[in-house]
């Protein structure tokens, strides 16, 4: 086989290989964070937000109570949400348990929760950028006074 001849029948061989990886068929990653929310009961664990508010970005180590840190949530079926006040509750006459609704969006990766009780509701809305079957971390934007500011949670399974 002469130069021209191994030139061009190792081109081929490169196209017909490249032809054959294309051919293949992606096939997308399967979402599990709904099935890994609804797994076990989260605690947080991890709380920071930017910008710094007077100079603390540690909201979890620096304005936390020990009776907000021992709070679980839960992610139930059905898309029905419970938090559980746990070991110690900030007001004694806080409910134990307040039922709640979850919806999570695989395509915006937005977990949305709802807590109801105690005298009204309290809503949240995360985007999830991080979550295996031991943690998942979130964030949640707010616009205040002109200001925008970045939450960034961490859930601990327990």
């Amino acid at each position: 086989m002469n130069h021209f001849n191994k030139i061009a029948a190792s081109f081929s061989f490169v196209i017909i290989i490249s032809a054959m990886g294309a051919c293949k068929k992606n096939n997308p990653v399967e979402d599990n964070t709904a099935t890994i929310l609804q797994s076990k009961s989260w605690k947080v664990t991890a709380l920071t937000i930017s910008p710094a508010i007077g100079g603390l970005s540690d909201i979890y180590n620096g304005f936390w109570q020990d009776c907000e840190r021992d709070n679980l949530y839960k992610f139930l079926a059905s898309n029905n949400f419970e938090f559980d006040e746990g070991g110690s509750k900030c007001s004694p006459t806080d409910d134990q348990t307040r039922p709640g609704s979850w919806t999570y969006n695989s395509t915006t990766k937005l977990l949305h929760y709802q807590i109801n009780g105690n005298g009204g509701a309290d809503y949240w809305d995360f985007t999830i950028i991080e979550i295996n079957d031991n943690f998942f971390k979130a964030t949640a934007t707010d616009v205040s006074g002109g200001v925008t500011t970045t939450e960034t949670w961490t859930f601990s399974k327990q």
